[in-house]
């Protein structure tokens, strides 16, 4: 007979919970001072028709916005300056 422990599905999910939401490519870029992604590839030197290059831009995006996330304690929500 198969196992239909329904709980150990929902006990895995549990975790990703306390992880803060997804942000969008475009979100990280205008945290991190940009006006799009585009714009911090120029910054870089990245071509956006590049192969690859949106997901290079993504990276260095998501990179910023994790060292302001552990330099400011609040998971970089609520900390932009208006």
């Amino acid at each position: 007979m198969p196992n239909n422990n329904s709980s150990s599905s929902s006990s895995a999910n549990q975790g990703d919970q306390s992880k803060a939401p997804h942000k969008s490519t475009y979100r990280l870029a205008k945290d991190a001072g940009y006006k799009s992604p585009y714009h911090a590839g120029i910054s870089y030197g990245i071509k956006m028709y590049d192969d690859g290059a949106y997901d290079e831009i993504r990276t260095i995006l998501q990179a910023i916005d994790d060292q302001v996330q552990d330099e400011n304690g609040d998971g970089g929500y609520g900390s932009a300056k208006k």
